[in-house]
């Protein structure tokens, strides 16, 4: 039973490498042939003119003219390599939490709305959402360093301004969200400046107003006329980029076409669908809001006004940012995705020890077994809309491990039974 338990400690490190091994499997697998929609949004380049969304398809474009570097291939490698970094910082920083909290280490790495979220549906692979993801939890890498004073606060607001401040800026160039996501690395900067107990953050807000003129520039760039020159510059690997609705055309969207899409949705859309809407919701971004400010609120008994502030100020942008994107129509799968992985990036900041959480029965160590076991294997999180009958959170889209393993093995079958 001692070498059972001694064993059990790395069972967060296990689970890490099998998701990246599904990843790694199904990066080398994509097909962008069946995937068109994906590969034209990351081919979208500056061929056109300057325009948002830009800057990835434009790096691919121009390698095939030099290089001949197919683009499928270069998406390939450019994202195995973020996926790689971004585990890597996933496991300096989540598995910091097994010596306090195994159950909370365990639930982050098998949500189905956090990393088991591009394995269960194959459609948000190649996202730039992965981009994002990456910047947030390098800050929190770095800040984590500057709280445990491993690093000097000096050294932090190097790191920041060489590296996270131009990760922030390309990011925006990738796509324009990262812009809404800013506050979030604002607070930790704020996080930091309190624990390294500094006063100005003046310089700070320095590099937040040259990204929001980056943010201007890019949301207003473009024309009807850049995205016709753009398609032409796609037809090269797309013949038919012109043809379709997709993401070369949502460049020309405006205000109305997006309130629009929204009320197509509310209007037709069932009430079934909003259930699993509101359960995608809580079983995703609202859970893990509850688990950290419930641990915070248990082993911080005397909690400080800043952190109460800082907490306050940090759901109440949350749910603003969220309320936003769900009337612009965004993909609310994804939207579920992007803002969980920065709750739980966002709150890891702070010291492990604030959401230490110990069992000490074995009937309690069995009834969490058993809710984190149904919660795998039940819930899934469509990257789509979900309304309008586009994704369930019952897998019974091809989502979920329950059928992530029975199109594993659905060939086999399919050939013992031929």
């Amino acid at each position: 039973m001692n070498k059972v338990g001694n064993l059990k400690i790395y069972i967060p490190e296990f689970l890490l490498f099998i998701i990246y091994l599904f990843l790694f499997s199904l990066i080398i697998n994509f097909d962008f042939i069946q995937n068109e929609y994906v590969f034209i949004e990351n081919l979208i380049n500056y061929e056109g003119g300057f325009i948002r969304r830009g800057f990835l398809g434009s790096l691919a474009y121009n390698f095939y003219v030099a290089l001949k570097i197919p683009p499928d291939f270069f998406f390939k490698l450019i994202y195995s390599l973020v996926y790689f970094f971004l585990f890597y910082l996933i496991s300096q920083t989540v598995l910091e939490l097994k010596k306090y909290n195994f159950y909370l280490v365990i639930l982050i790495l098998i949500s189905p709305a956090t990393l088991f979220f591009q394995i269960f549906d194959i459609q948000a692979l190649f996202r730039k959402e992965v981009f994002f993801i990456l910047a947030i939890f390098l800050h929190t890498f770095i800040a984590k360093k500057t709280i445990y004073k491993k690093l000097s606060f000096n050294i932090y607001q190097v790191y920041f301004y060489y590296l996270i401040f131009p990760i922030l800026l390309i990011n925006i160039l990738i796509h324009e969200f990262q812009f809404f996501l800013l506050f979030i690395h604002y607070l930790i900067n704020i996080f930091v400046k309190y624990f390294c107990n500094q006063k100005k953050i003046f310089n700070f807000l320095v590099i937040y107003f040259f990204l929001f003129l980056a943010f201007l520039i890019v949301i207003f760039s473009g024309n009807e006329n850049t995205v016709l020159n753009l398609e032409k510059s796609l037809q090269i690997f797309i013949p038919h980029v012109s043809d379709n609705y997709g993401p070369t055309t949502m460049l020309n969207g405006n205000i109305n076409l997006v309130i629009g899409s929204f009320l197509k949705m509310i209007t037709n859309s069932n009430y079934y669908e909003f259930l699993q809407l509101i359960l995608a919701l809580s079983l995703s971004l609202f859970l893990f809001l509850y688990l950290f400010n419930y641990l915070l609120d248990k082993n911080i008994k005397n909690k400080i006004k800043f952190f109460k502030k800082i907490n306050h100020n940090f759901v109440i942008n949350i749910i603003f940012l969220l309320s936003f994107f769900i009337i612009t129509a965004f993909d609310y799968g994804r939207l579920f995705y992007i803002l969980t992985l920065h709750s739980i990036a966002f709150y890891l900041v702070l010291p492990a020890s604030y959401f230490n959480f110990k069992i000490v029965f074995l009937s309690s160590h069995i009834k969490y077994l058993f809710y984190l076991l149904t919660y795998f294997l039940l819930f899934s999180l469509p990257h789509a809309h979900i309304l309008m009958n586009k994704g369930s959170i019952i897998n019974n889209n091809g989502s979920g491990f329950i059928n992530l393993i029975l199109n594993i093995f659905r060939p086999y079958i399919n050939k013992l039974l031929n």
